[in-house]
């Protein structure tokens, strides 16, 4: 069984979820801009060469500020991105790299008893927990 470590290195960009309509929005907002300039410079009529009547010329630069303001937002969400750097948790598949986990503390003056586990005193003969004998201590 590996231990995971946790390795930060530079990862490329990823696109942002948004790009996508960013494009679009770009798309949208140039052909508004054009729309509106083609209402705002309609002419319904025209008496040699000065317009007469132009009704759609407030729509046309209503148009172009919903246009401009597409186009805006489209290049926002077009170049906006993410971090570079990403922390990555790697499984080892090489346990003999890392060290093994370090023993248990010794405890000098206790004895722990092979049948049930208890701890009794290092020079004691039975055990505290279940009366046992208790193996020699070692030397």
């Amino acid at each position: 069984m590996g231990y995971p470590a946790i390795v930060q290195y530079p990862i490329p960009p990823k696109q942002h979820p948004h790009r996508d309509v960013g494009v679009v929005l770009l798309g949208v907002g140039i052909a508004g801009i054009v729309a509106g300039v083609i209402l705002a410079a309609y002419c319904a009529a025209s008496f040699f060469g000065v317009c007469l009547d132009n009704p759609y010329a407030g729509y046309g630069g209503l148009l172009i500020l919903l246009g401009i303001v597409l186009l805006i937002v489209g290049f926002i969400l077009m170049f906006e991105s993410s971090s570079g750097v990403q922390a990555v948790v790697v499984s080892q598949q090489n346990p003999q790299s890392f060290a093994p986990p370090p023993p248990p503390p010794v405890h000098p003056g206790i004895r722990f008893c092979p049948s049930c586990g208890g701890a009794s005193a290092r020079s004691a003969g039975f055990c505290n927990r279940c009366g046992k004998p208790l193996p020699p201590p070692p030397v």
